[in-house]
């Protein structure tokens, strides 16, 4: 939001910020983008996945899930920037 103090949707795991998500509506479902600061445990991965799932259902959808690694550096002015990387 350019700055104006809103949170972008955080991805929580075990009480932690782990990333960022999104959601694209379709006719056919629900496409969720996680966008992660790293890659998931195999249990980590089956806890986010269950949660998407959860989410698909309650929208009524069916969910199309996708994991994207983002990529960090600090910026010029200090603050972390990230960009997307490779999905799985």
């Amino acid at each position: 939001n350019g700055g104006g103090g809103m949170l972008n949707p955080c991805v929580l795991l075990n009480g932690r910020v782990v990333g960022l998500w999104s959601r694209t509506l379709r006719r056919e479902g629900v496409d969720i983008s996680l966008h992660l600061f790293q890659d998931p445990s195999a249990s980590g991965e089956k806890l986010l996945s269950t949660a998407a799932e959860r989410y698909a259902a309650f929208l009524g959808l069916k969910p199309k899930l996708r994991f994207e690694r983002m990529q960090g550096r600090a910026g010029e002015n200090g603050r972390w920037m990230f960009s997307s990387a490779a999905s799985r």
